[in-house]
């Protein structure tokens, strides 16, 4: 039995393959050069898939601790059952967190390498392991700009369920050990994003030269297109007093997750000076070019070195910790030295 593990890494972390005996997991040197597995008469259970000759198991590095007992647990489920649901159709597998927007972005695009560049995959459906009913706008909005939308599947549209369908054709990318993982700007779905931006008539209305990126969720009452939201539990006290200060500098204060996809990632490359403190909204800068970007981080988030290396390459980026309260909680309240901000905002 093989396993291999899913998810979007970078390139300095290992990937193994593992064989199954006796209900243990062993590593195999079995490798693969395949970027997609096609499985067979397959069924899910505890993030894994399975079928005769392989388990594939998704999102490891994330439930890393569980992998051991979740991969066992999927090996000795019994598919078979009078309830199984059989689904014919040839699907293309898109598992991955849609409501995290900073890592459905960064590990969610990547997935959708293959079936944007294979002619394979036309007459394939896009499965999403979700019910659509939790899903955030702007995945259906990436999905309709890339005319992905009218191939979705979501899993609530077969049954509701997972452990007793039966897919008869699925395909599942995977990231493994012998495939070396391209750099996030060389995806050509990541170009095609780019050049949408780029080709976006911008509306003069939306046209600024500076901007702030707002986390100030508590001043609105429609934030249903944020996906996750930890504007409150990360809460920057004095945003308020900051809005203040960067209105008389001329700095509009925007909330993105008011824009269709395509329309902030062009407001944003339209600007020329952007300030936000640090969320997953900065994500958004990896599709723009010749931007000033300042980021404001708060104690227990700094900049992902991964994020800001991408970010980097066409903008011109730089992170300040202007905070002037620290805990040592993971998720915690904070407020921000505005001195710090005035210093760096007066030297602009």
């Amino acid at each position: 039995m093989r396993t291999l593990d899913h998810s979007y890494r970078d390139n300095k972390k290992e990937y193994k393959s593992y064989l199954i005996s006796n209900n243990n997991l062993i590593e195999s040197e079995y490798n693969t050069e395949k970027s997609v597995i096609h499985l067979k008469d397959c069924y899910y259970k505890f993030d894994c898939f399975k079928n005769d000759e392989f388990i594939i198991y998704l999102y490891s590095d994330i439930f890393y601790n569980n992998f051991k007992k979740n991969v066992i647990n999927a090996y000795n489920h019994e598919k078979c059952n009078s309830n199984n649901i059989y689904i014919n159709d040839k699907l293309y597998l898109w598992k991955v967190n849609v409501t995290n927007y900073l890592h459905f972005i960064r590990d969610g695009v990547p997935v959708l390498e293959d079936y944007f560049v294979n002619n394979e995959y036309k007459d394939s459906k896009i499965l999403i392991m979700q019910n659509k009913d939790l899903i955030p706008n702007y995945v259906f909005q990436f999905l309709e700009h890339l005319n992905f939308i009218n191939n979705i599947i979501f899993i609530d549209d077969l049954c509701g369920k997972s452990d007793n369908i039966i897919f008869k054709n699925l395909c599942i990318p995977i990231f493994n050990n012998t495939k070396k993982i391209k750099f996030y700007k060389d995806y050509k779905i990541v170009k095609k994003i780019e050049s949408l931006v780029h080709k976006f008539k911008l509306p003069n209305e939306l046209k600024f030269n500076k901007i702030y990126v707002s986390r100030r969720t508590w001043i609105r009452i429609q934030n249903e297109n944020i996906g996750e939201d930890n504007t409150q539990k990360r809460k920057l006290l004095n945003e308020d007093e900051l809005v203040k200060y960067l209105e008389e500098k001329n700095y509009k204060e925007l909330f993105l997750e008011d824009y269709d996809f395509i329309t902030k990632l062009a407001i944003l490359n339209n600007s020329k000076n952007v300030v936000t403190t640090y969320g997953a909204g900065v994500i958004n800068f990896i599709f723009t070019q010749n931007i000033n970007y300042y980021i404001l981080n708060s104690p227990s988030y700094g900049l992902n070195g991964l994020i800001k290396n991408i970010i980097s390459i066409e903008n011109d980026i730089s992170d300040f910790n202007f905070y002037a309260y620290r805990s040592s909680e993971k998720n915690c309240k904070w407020t921000i030295n505005m001195d710090g901000v005035k210093n760096l905002i007066d030297n602009l």
